[in-house]
């Protein structure tokens, strides 16, 4: 049902013109969002829901947009972000070193990483470039991306073995994490658990 029926059914129904011309205007926009953006980066993709929920009837005054609190780190920058950045990079298959030190070298591979996944090309990580890093990871994967999650570990206050291997050890240090945050614990890091131990 498109947003004309949806108005035509509410005024029908005996709904107030002025409520009914609202969810109709809302539910147009969300609408248009979601055709003339196909690919809807994350941030779209919630606002775009936000709308189609509001117009529904639904409270999102408290709901929260997945990576709006993400920082955004750039060239000049260091420290273990930065060194998460590395790894996520070289998961993508950029060829980057790790040393926690925003130069030059992960400014341009951070460039050709956003040009590849069509995102705005301006070296910076901001919120949309990390959810396009992020990489689910979980007990017995393998790789640089397990390497990132342990890094942002310690970064707490775990204490992890900065091996790439996502083990008995870097599964407590997860789980732990997950009780102190709030997040649900299940030992998977996705898009909650990489934002928190991005922000904290």
């Amino acid at each position: 049902m498109g947003p004309f029926d949806e108005l035509a059914e509410a005024l029908a129904r005996g709904v107030s013109r002025r409520q009914a011309l609202k969810q109709f205007a809302v539910g147009a926009i969300a609408a248009i969002v979601s055709t003339m953006l196909p690919w809807r980066p994350p941030t779209i993709a919630a606002a775009a829901e936000r709308m189609r929920l509001y117009a529904s009837g639904v409270e999102v005054s408290g709901m929260s947009v997945p990576g709006s609190m993400l920082p955004s780190i750039r060239v000049g920058e260091s420290g273990p972000n930065v060194e998460a950045i590395q790894y996520l990079l070289r998961q993508s298959g950029r060829d980057v070193e790790v040393d926690g030190d925003f130069g030059g070298q992960t400014d341009g591979a951070v460039r050709t990483f956003q040009r590849l996944n069509e995102l705005f090309v301006d070296g910076v990580v901001g919120p949309q470039t990390w959810e396009a890093l992020f990489v689910p990871v979980a007990l017995g994967d393998l790789g640089d991306a397990v390497s990132a999650v342990q890094t942002l570990l310690n970064a707490q206050g775990q204490d992890v073995a900065v091996d790439g291997d996502f083990g008995d050890q870097t599964d407590g240090a997860v789980k732990s994490f997950q009780k102190s945050n709030g997040l649900t614990v299940d030992g998977m890091v996705g898009p909650r658990t990489w934002t928190a131990l991005v922000n904290n």
